[in-house]
């Protein structure tokens, strides 16, 4: 669908928007499942908002906002890299006036907004107040929803396959993601398409020494060694993030992340894996586990860039090759909300 793009930080007081549901949320803002009811910007049937708060008389998008719209901007044009739809100030009432009540707090139950604070209540009138909106495609799941579910084979490298395809786009364009990990791999689709996304954290690499300060950034288990000793992420440390992701998929248990964050860390200098990647022994191809072993060196120079490694002979080797996750994703449409864990379908468990 052609999109009529609004500038870079457009307020749009002509914006009819209801949320459905809330898909996620972080410390800054809350991700919600939208339609669009009216408006002369062109909008998806249903789509993905990233709401901020701003204050009232404020401008400018939220720093954090305005870094992820301007690194998705950059990394535009790959189709496996989640679409931005638009970077909007938007009236209150018009966007969550079915999730918030006259007091400000969020109605769906359980799921309090990050700005829901008693300074915050003290602000302005709930009317007048406005939000700052990341819009984004729309995508089903993400792998997190699958957690430890059984992966064949050419499920998981069709997945491994399209991530290294957006790193190798990010990576082209001097940029790390630096958050690599199951929750920010998307499903969309209905399983026909694997997409890369949440790029808060993502960053442009220094010219001069092609690295560029964790600063905090990243996920304990997911974290390549360089960032723990060095402090510094490069381009490999996002193939070892991928290495560690490619290790759940396959052997149903993480790679290195641990109950504690200290744990977690040493599990990952030493590279003490729970089930050590040895092919046939370990019930899997020996071209599969060579991959694994390969993304996930200690030494981030023995790594391959993301290029190299989707000439890696195990996506052609792979038995039954698989260019969707339709298959997979329908399985799961087998349990519904109110069935125990013990009834869903043993051939994913």
């Amino acid at each position: 669908m052609s999109m009529v793009r609004a500038r870079p930080f457009s307020s749009r007081d002509d914006l009819d928007i209801s949320p459905l549901r809330v898909r996620g949320q972080g410390v800054s803002a809350v991700a919600v499942e939208c339609i669009c009811k009216g408006g002369e910007v062109e909008l998806p049937g249903r789509f993905v908002g990233k709401f901020y708060k701003v204050p009232s008389k404020r401008e400018e998008p939220p720093a954090l906002a305005s870094h992820e719209f301007r690194m998705l901007e950059a990394v535009k044009g790959c189709p496996h890299v989640v679409q931005t739809l638009g970077l909007f100030h938007l009236p209150i009432h018009n966007c969550l006036k079915h999730f918030l009540n006259v007091e400000g707090h969020c109605a769906a139950p359980g799921v309090p907004l990050p700005w829901d604070s008693q300074e915050s209540a003290q602000e302005d009138d709930m009317p007048t107040q406005r939000l700052c909106a990341l819009f984004m495609e729309k995508c089903d799941y993400s792998l997190q929803d699958f957690a430890f579910f059984r992966y064949t084979e050419s499920e998981a490298a069709f997945v491994c396959r399209s991530v290294l395809s957006a790193l190798s786009h990010l990576h082209a364009r001097g940029i790390v993601h630096r958050d690599v990990k199951p929750a920010n791999i998307l499903v969309g689709s209905g399983g026909e398409k694997v997409l890369l996304g949440d790029f808060g954290l993502a960053a442009f690499l220094e010219v001069e020494t092609n690295t560029v300060s964790r600063n905090g950034c990243g996920t304990h288990g997911f974290l390549a060694p360089e960032c723990l000793e060095k402090n510094e992420f490069c381009e490999k440390s996002d193939l070892f993030a991928l290495g560690a992701v490619l290790y759940q998929l396959l052997f149903r248990t993480f790679a290195f992340v641990k109950e504690t964050k200290i744990q977690s860390d040493i599990a990952t200098r030493l590279g003490d894996l729970p089930l050590i990647p040895c092919g046939r022994p370990a019930g899997k191809s020996d071209d599969g586990c060579h991959l694994i072993r390969w993304l996930l060196q200690r030494d981030a120079y023995d790594l391959p860039s993301a290029v190299d490694a989707l000439d890696h002979h195990w996506f052609e080797a792979v038995e039954n090759p698989q260019e969707t996750l339709k298959a997979f994703v329908s399985e799961q449409h087998w349990r519904n909300d109110d069935d125990d864990e013990d009834e869903w379908p043993m051939v994913r468990r």
